[in-house]
């Protein structure tokens, strides 16, 4: 994920909000994003898909969260 999109998400969506909608923690969901862990593809489908209901658009793809989609 671009330093652009982190900085979208963190600051137009709660990251704990979409932790909680995803079912994991906020903890993990920070990880993800950092780079530091990778999430399955079915997580990081569930991470698009809930960050585009919370934005009500189409911006976030699945390699945003796992770059080997």
């Amino acid at each position: 994920m671009t330093n652009d999109k982190k900085i979208f998400l963190r600051e137009l969506i709660s990251v704990n909000k979409l932790a909680e909608r995803a079912g994991i923690t906020a903890s993990y969901l920070s990880s993800i994003l950092n780079n530091q862990r990778q999430p399955s593809r079915a997580l990081a489908y569930m991470l698009t898909q809930e960050s585009n209901k919370l934005l009500q658009k189409e911006y976030f793809t699945i390699q945003d969260f796992n770059p080997k989609g």
